[in-house]
């Protein structure tokens, strides 16, 4: 059996929205994986040892930065991702700066590649309001990553 956990920031909630989605995007796609949710700041050492994929999701604030949660979260999930699967969620908002738009799956992305991870499928970026887009995007991010596991 396939277990998942899903690691999220989320302070306005719109990250917990697509997270929520996807959970039962994957459940409805196949009822036998395991998905757990967790916030960022309740992540341990121990919850990410026994996952066959790990998928971050986090907005991006300002200039292109992560959820201060997220970051600080990847100095716990540095050892374990050399011998991990991941993929990314990135949410922004196109009204603040949009230059930056979704920078925080890059910074995703960049980390795990850094650290020698594998990424199983592409990037699931949102840079509105994520209502209107999740139920086009979360069901094919939800088909790539039952197909991917």
């Amino acid at each position: 059996m396939s277990r998942i956990l899903i690691v999220y920031a989320s302070v306005g909630g719109n990250t917990k929205l697509v997270v929520d989605s996807l959970v039962d995007n994957i459940f409805a796609q196949n009822p036998e994986i395991i998905v757990e949710c967790k916030r960022a700041e309740l992540t341990t050492a121990e919850d990410l040892s026994s996952q066959n994929l790990i998928i971050l999701a986090s907005p991006t604030y300002g200039q292109g930065t992560l959820e201060t949660q997220m970051s600080k979260f990847l100095k716990v999930l540095k050892p374990f991702v050399s011998t991990q699967k991941f993929a990314v969620i990135g949410l922004g908002d196109m009204q603040y700066y949009p230059e930056y738009l979704s920078e925080a799956s890059g910074i995703l992305v960049d980390f795990i590649i850094e650290n020698k991870g594998i990424i199983v499928t592409n990037t699931l970026k949102i840079g509105a309001k994520p209502l209107p887009y999740i139920p086009k995007l979360v069901p094919r991010f939800a088909k790539s990553i039952v197909d991917n596991l």
